[in-house]
């Protein structure tokens, strides 16, 4: 087996260039700060030091609960460079208050055995939260840091454990991805490949380091090249999208990414605000769209309203992942032309079988390619009893690769996650055509209706059509009602005004049954905050279905 560098490995070749070479970390109103990965490194040694001086060590668990991203990657590495196992994780706006994720570091608090919580709140505060956990105050140890003068740096192997990455649980309850060593730095290695990644071009990132594309794509990734990086709190890119495109723009940006409600985001204040006629992205050649189902529509408006700055469409980058295989599956090719693909709506939900269309055929829906697997990766797509399936034929997606986890934390997690012959089901279903993946759905969003099976991104997608029903704010599902005796379709609705319900309600039901021959059964309208949605934005299906069913949830 070929030997992968460590993550130590991959920071000590970074910190050995030049100092004009590092992070930057981008504040709200634009102003940055400047680390280079040399004095970095030798920062993150010393919170090593401070941290075993407390006490922890070699297999110890560290949750990281923090709000900015140079205090996060500072207590990452001192974990890492100590041997102890992180899991960042969203830290809550208030410890006083419910959230999701504060309920989120409580159940992982009690899956773990006796972890440490790294955070910015003084641990007495936190008692009635949390009772006996162990707990830091990294304000402390970072005020130690700074005095303490003595380094240490743990030279793990290549399968030791190294990260637990907690998946975001759009479907589920999250689970802890186990990682080792060699699991990141093969896909990182890939992914570095796949960009064409080399030293000299730049990365600008909003996605939150707690999220796998944040901390494998745009940090570890960008550090195993020495790229310089440059990083943007993700609530002030929610606040100010143009904060984002700013960046890019002025430190000329070579490699960024940003999944589909990110775009939605930036299209809805394009349309609202004066763009910065200065803006120039034609230093960009890579866009990594990924994270969740890619919406053609919002994928090309984005497009087309950047175009004025010299944004080339090659530079939309789709591309498929999961924790579950560390990041990156597969990619579309660097810096191309992307062709468009239509296929039989009806074959689809019929069939499983993607006919190829026209693009102008009443029947044709436009699926993204996600492109071909990397290179120390495989996927493949079978049927319900793990029997191959023929290309265009639509099945379950399964992969295997020196990247992908041998499983998670719990164990009981793991009864289902592998084949008898040791490939990951990841529950997504999807086909291969023109040698390319395409995603169609994730098996548990499918919706049984009259004996066909849709998806729920589906009806959302061509619901968007409407004016006035946005991404995110429009959410479908299905479920089987006992008393009547059949399949019934419910959509639940946010942000419309009482005056406009009755038109979008026809508007809608009409749309549906002419583009998929279904019949909305009920429309629920609520509030935006009612819709759930994990820590990077995707929708919670499953939950606000649950809470409709157990009548927590009624039209507002």
């Amino acid at each position: 087996m070929k030997k992968l560098p460590t993550l130590h490995d991959i920071f000590f070749r970074a910190a050995a260039f030049p100092q004009n070479y590092g992070f930057s970390f981008i504040k709200a109103d634009g102003t940055f700060s400047f680390v280079s990965y040399h004095v970095f490194y030798e920062l993150a040694g010393r919170g090593t030091s401070v941290l075993r001086q407390r006490g922890f060590q070699n297999g110890d668990y560290a949750l990281i609960a923090l709000s900015d991203n140079q205090d996060i990657l500072l207590a990452f590495w001192s974990c890492i460079f100590n041997g102890i196992i992180p899991a960042i994780l969203q830290a809550p706006m208030s410890y006083e208050t419910e959230s999701q994720s504060l309920e989120k570091i409580s159940k992982i608090t009690e899956l773990l055995d006796n972890p440490v919580l790294i955070t910015d709140q003084p641990p007495e505060s936190l008692l009635n939260l949390f009772g006996d956990l162990r707990m830091i105050d990294w304000k402390e140890i970072k005020l130690q840091t700074e005095h303490n003068h003595t380094t240490y740096y743990h030279l793990a192997k290549e399968d030791d454990p190294a990260y637990l990455q907690f998946s975001s649980g759009s479907t589920g309850q999250p689970k802890g991805v186990l990682l080792s060593h060699r699991n990141i730095t093969s896909n990182v290695c890939d992914i570095s490949e796949g960009l064409l990644l080399n030293a000299n071009k730049i990365s600008v990132n909003w996605m939150p380091l707690y999220h796998d594309m944040g901390l494998f794509g745009y940090h570890l990734t960008a550090l195993h090249e020495a790229t310089t990086q440059h990083h943007i709190n993700t609530i002030d890119f929610i606040r100010n999208p143009f904060l984002w495109l700013d960046a890019m723009s002025e430190h000329k940006a070579v490699i960024t990414g940003c999944p589909n409600f990110g775009l939605v985001l930036c299209n809805r204040f394009l349309k609202k605000r004066p763009p910065n006629p200065n803006w120039d992205f034609s230093h960009l050649e890579a866009l990594l769209n990924g994270a969740e189902p890619i919406s053609p529509r919002v994928m090309y408006e984005f497009n087309e309203l950047l175009a004025p700055y010299k944004f080339s469409p090659k530079a939309m980058m789709p591309v498929y992942g999961m924790a579950e295989a560390t990041l990156a599956i597969s990619f579309t090719d660097y810096f191309a032309e992307r062709k468009a693909y239509h296929f039989s709506r009806t074959r689809i939900v019929r069939g499983n079988f993607a006919e190829i269309l026209p693009y102008d055929h009443p029947d044709a829906m436009e699926i993204v390619a996600v492109g071909k697997a990397l290179k120390n990766i495989a996927f493949r797509i079978v049927d319900e009893a793990n029997e191959p399936k023929q290309e265009q034929q639509i099945g379950h997606i399964q992969i295997k690769g020196a990247s992908v986890t041998k499983g998670y934390y719990s164990a009981k997690a793991n009864e289902e996650l592998f084949t008898p012959d040791g490939w990951l089901r990841t529950g997504d279903m999807g086909f291969v055509y023109d040698g390319q993946l395409f995603i169609s759905g994730r098996f548990k969003d499918i919706i049984f209706f009259g004996g066909r099976n849709l998806y729920a991104h589906d009806f959302e997608y061509i619901a968007q059509q409407i004016e006035g029903l946005q991404y995110g704010k429009v959410v479908f599902n299905g479920y089987f009602d006992d008393q009547a005796g059949q399949d019934r379709v419910i959509c639940f609705l946010a942000g419309i005004s009482p005056s406009k319900r009755e038109m979008i309600s026809k508007e809608l039901k009409n749309l549906i049954m002419d583009r998929m021959g279904v019949s909305i059964h009920e429309i629920v309208w609520v509030k935006p905050i009612q819709i759930p949605k994990t820590s990077s934005g995707k929708l919670q299906r499953y939950k606000l279905l649950d809470a409709f069913l157990k009548g927590e949830i009624q039209s507002s």
